[in-house]
């Protein structure tokens, strides 16, 4: 009776071992990974889930794992929770790009991306109207959605 006793439990602690009840959490993981930015970009698409973003430490990286996973989900209303700004200005120009949406690209708050958002935009056919121009706080690009709006409506 012992023996088998014995022998049940070390059957079950070999299934937990193997089931995973003894891994660390796959965040966890990323940070023991040699490349820890691709780490965390592809857990990050995998859970579909943008917070995983916020642990690459550098800019580019960070950029990168945001528009991936926005590449694979379309959908803004996560940006809302996103913090700081930064992160949240980033999701939403990404979004506001790929579903090309000016609304969108208005919830950004730092004006130079916001933008470069209505630029991207104005370079799709009919995506921007030559009011959507108005918004545009750089004169260059402003001035620059003005004559393609212009010359887009001539072409009509």
């Amino acid at each position: 009776m012992r023996k088998e006793l014995v022998l049940a439990l070390g059957l079950m602690i070999i299934v937990l071992i193997v089931s995973g009840c003894g891994k660390k959490a796959e965040s966890d993981n990323c940070a023991d990974a040699i490349d820890k930015d691709n780490c965390y970009t592809e857990l990050a698409k995998e859970k579909m889930d943008l917070e995983v973003c916020k642990k690459i430490g550098d800019y580019a990286p960070k950029v990168q794992c945001v528009n991936d996973v926005i590449t694979e989900r379309f959908e803004g209303f996560d940006c809302e929770t996103l913090d700081p700004d930064e992160a949240r200005d980033l999701c939403f120009f990404f979004t506001g790009i790929h579903l090309r949406q000016e609304n969108i690209c208005d919830r950004i708050i730092n004006l130079d991306l916001r933008d470069n958002c209505y630029y991207d935009l104005f370079n799709y056919k009919d995506c921007v109207s030559s009011a959507t121009c108005d918004k545009v706080n750089n004169e260059t690009i402003r001035e620059q959605c003005k004559y393609i709006t212009g010359a887009r409506s001539i072409l009509k």
